[in-house]
């Protein structure tokens, strides 16, 4: 559990450092560690002038997102709507009344399959391996590992109702076949899409299939109103979620128990923001079953 905590923490810092682009209104920088990138991001916005109208808006969606559900248990409201996109509507609502001039999503493409012809045999098959064999390897893994902590965040202890790995691995798998035929991208599990759903009241796998038709009628339907909603606001649902997701009241309690759990934790955490998530797995669990073997 130190592992998964640690990586749990790892993932929220890397989150929260991937919206400083969005939050500051900047333009962000390709390249370079995660780290790296966002004090440069930062950095370059402080040298050009702070944009305050972003940074009022990105406030913005954290308090409304962290105060309502506040407001909801304390006048018993009985309607439920999601605080994330309380605080979208609310944040959209403001700069589109007030005119504050925040980049916004924009239109969105209107044409969603693009069926692709291709000869099997000239795509040069061979030299694709490596990469086919990677993304394969990157993809199932990382939805793994999402859907790990998702059991986590969601608290789900019984084996009925814990994701199943074989499951999971064949209807991505079967997605990203067909999804390739339309020009489509690999499916795979994301720990801040799957943060957000879990944070916003999600139970069971409908909310995935509700998610995907959203979408579906966000671009077919609704890219008019989507184009108007101001990038910051979504910076700051997912800053929001990044905060939750780190739950600083249960990392003080882990910080308190033994030496080597906490230090396995900043470990794990530390390699996933610096390097990378499946290294900071991979050497989390290896350090931790090395030092529980020499304790012993």
């Amino acid at each position: 559990w130190p592992v998964m905590e640690g990586f749990t923490l790892g993932i929220a810092i890397v989150i929260a450092l991937q919206q400083m682009p969005t939050a500051l209104a900047t333009p962000s920088i390709d390249g370079g560690r995660t780290v790296a990138t966002a004090w440069k991001t930062i950095k370059g916005a402080i040298d050009s002038g702070l944009n305050y109208s972003a940074i009022f808006v990105v406030f913005l969606t954290l308090l409304v997102k962290f105060t309502y559900p506040k407001l909801a248990h304390k006048f018993k409201i009985k309607f439920h709507i999601p605080a994330s996109f309380l605080a979208i509507i609310v944040s959209s609502i403001v700069v589109v009344i007030v005119g504050i001039d925040v980049p916004k999503v924009g239109d969105l493409p209107k044409a969603i399959f693009h069926v692709q012809k291709f000869e099997l045999f000239g795509l040069g098959i061979y030299e694709l391996i490596s990469a086919v064999i990677a993304i394969t390897l990157l993809a199932s893994i990382e939805s793994l590992l999402s859907a790990r902590v998702a059991d986590q965040m969601a608290h789900i202890h019984d084996d009925e109702h814990k994701y199943k790995p074989n499951r999971e691995l064949f209807g991505q798998g079967l997605a990203s076949m067909l999804s390739s035929l339309i020009g489509g991208m690999p499916a795979t599990g994301a720990i801040a899409r799957t943060g957000v759903n879990i944070r916003s009241g999600a139970a069971s796998r409908l909310s995935a299939i509700f998610h995907a038709a959203f979408l579906l009628a966000v671009v077919l339907i609704l890219s008019p109103i989507i184009s108007q909603i101001p990038t910051a606001a979504l910076a700051g649902v997912l800053l929001g979620t990044s905060y939750r997701m780190a739950s600083p009241a249960n990392l003080r309690e882990i910080l308190r128990t033994t030496r080597l759990d906490s230090s396995i934790l900043l470990i794990t955490a530390a390699i996933v923001i610096f390097i990378d998530l499946i290294w900071g797995i991979a050497i989390g669990t290896a350090l931790y079953f090395l030092f529980t073997k020499l304790k012993r």
